[in-house]
């Protein structure tokens, strides 16, 4: 296989090494001042959007609030949109200049109400999707919004154009097998090529599934359809795609030797015109010499140790895991792949009858891994760090910034409760620097945060936005407590 490395490089400023994160302005909302439901958008320099909902309600209509504010923190405009009251926020996406929201009801109906940035239009797109439709992800290319249905464990996408309001649900097919024996794992926009990568997961048998990658155009018109794993036993988990050009592409993700949800390792893939010219797997306990360091000593062992004890007994052990990948990064040399693990929680909640049942709770992050491969998918190092954010999402997603600089570090940012925490590593996976700031920006010289549930996400240039829930206690002159709820906004930059 010929390899051709474009150099891309995803620079902020050439901001490598920037050590800390300093907060630079603060503003905060009051989680009891008539809105819910708070969440912000960044749009750039232009600033960012607050999308809430009015509590005030009438018995047909709920109201949603859209604030603009620029770039310094400055509200610069705001408009109301008015729906059906049963209508609740699904999903949500922004382009360069919009943000779309995907609202639906009980009875199979959606609205989706795209605003434009800074006029404030909102252009609106009404239609029905079926009763019981699970769904996933929606991206956006363009005037088209594409969108993961499951219907009856049948996989769809259904295309959307919100200017026009044009919809149609595409089946998501693979030869040979029955709709029920499929999944969309995944789907990607490859703005470059105008065209939307999907990637299906196919069940062969109990403990085997087949991974098949499908390109659709912008209208969902298929393009190619070709198997990744056709000659091996092991089953993707994960998987992201970068493409080359001429034919080429690189596949990254994780693997599991079993049809499950949960990985045991990192794959890389080289594809060339539908041929595959490489696939290499790399377990997390067998082949990734830092993956356990952010365990306590004791715990590490005791991993260890059992793995020792099966291996022994001609048994493997490998601790399941949910990992959180990243699009795979391609630098000068080779690439980079981040991944973010996880676990389910689950609380106990007593039924009417007096029975308890368990509920999910959330997902709870737990440590990531950052791994750097040569050219050829070797793998040259990898890195393991804990992460522990206070929130818990329901849905699987990425809490850590990275970017890259040519000849200098890779930086990874991300938030920690009421902590900012702050890494650069070199090319060659030596820590250059790693550092944290608890010394969070407050409106009050005696405000002192108690609990945060935040986000942490890259705005523009060197700039950061920090956003989330917090409870703050306040001592006056008095020395009488003052206690609020917020829902804060912050901005960052490295000092």
């Amino acid at each position: 296989m010929k390899v051709f490395l474009p150099l891309i490089i995803y620079s902020l400023s050439h901001i490598a090494l920037f050590g800390q994160l300093a907060f630079e302005k603060r503003m905060e909302f009051e989680l009891k001042d008539g809105y819910t439901q708070e969440q912000v958008f960044g749009f750039g320099k232009t600033g960012f959007m607050v999308r809430s909902r009015d509590e005030q309600q009438t018995s047909q209509l709920s109201f949603w609030r859209y604030e603009l504010f620029d770039s310094e923190m400055q509200s610069v405009g705001e408009t109301k949109t008015a729906l059906p009251k049963k209508y609740r926020v699904r999903k949500s996406a922004t382009s360069e200049n919009h943000l779309h929201t995907l609202f639906t009801n009980g009875k199979g109906n959606f609205s989706i109400a795209s605003m434009a940035i800074p006029s404030l239009k909102e252009v609106r797109t009404e239609g029905a999707i079926p009763k019981k439709a699970e769904i996933g992800v929606m991206k956006v290319l363009d005037d088209q919004l594409y969108i993961a249905l499951s219907v009856n464990a049948v996989p769809f996408l259904m295309i959307a154009n919100w200017q026009t309001g044009q919809t149609r649900m595409v089946p998501i097919r693979i030869p040979y097998y029955g709709p029920k024996k499929t999944r969309l794992q995944h789907f990607q926009i490859m703005e470059n090529l105008g065209q939307v990568l999907l990637f299906v997961q196919a069940k062969k048998e109990k403990r085997k599934s087949d991974t098949y990658v499908l390109a659709l155009d912008r209208s969902g018109q298929e393009l190619e359809n070709y198997n990744l794993t056709r000659f091996v036993d092991q089953n993707l988990i994960s998987i992201s795609a970068s493409w080359l050009g001429r034919g080429e592409w690189i596949f990254t993700g994780t693997y599991s030797t079993r049809y499950t949800h949960q990985s045991e390792g990192l794959f890389f893939c080289q594809v060339e015109n539908q041929q595959i010219e490489a696939l290499q797997f790399y377990n997390f306990l067998d082949d990734l010499e830092d993956f356990l360091d952010y365990l306590p000593e004791k715990q590490k062992n005791k991993i260890v140790n059992k793995k020792t004890r099966r291996s022994e007994k001609g048994k493997t052990y490998n601790p399941p895991y949910h990992l959180a990948g990243h699009d795979l990064i391609p630098v000068s040399d080779g690439y980079l792949f981040l991944g973010e693990a996880f676990f389910a929680t689950y609380e106990s909640e007593t039924c009417p009858d007096g029975s308890t049942t368990e509920v999910f709770d959330g997902y709870q992050y737990t440590h990531a891994v950052l791994a750097k491969f040569d050219a050829l998918g070797g793998l040259e190092w990898d890195q393991t760090f804990e992460m522990w954010p206070a929130h818990k999402p329901h849905f699987v997603k990425q809490f850590i910034t990275m970017t890259t600089a040519p000849e200098q570090s890779i930086d990874l940012v991300f938030a920690n409760g009421n902590e900012v925490i702050s890494k650069s590593i070199q090319y060659d996976g030596t820590i250059l620097k790693d550092a944290s700031s608890n010394e969070m920006l407050m409106i009050f010289d005696d405000d002192q945060p108690k609990s945060t549930f935040s986000n942490l996400d890259h705005w523009y240039d060197e700039y950061f936005i920090a956003y989330g829930r917090q409870k703050v206690k306040n001592v006056v002159d008095d020395l009488e407590k003052r206690k609020r709820k917020v829902y804060f906004i912050s901005k960052l930059k490295p000092n």
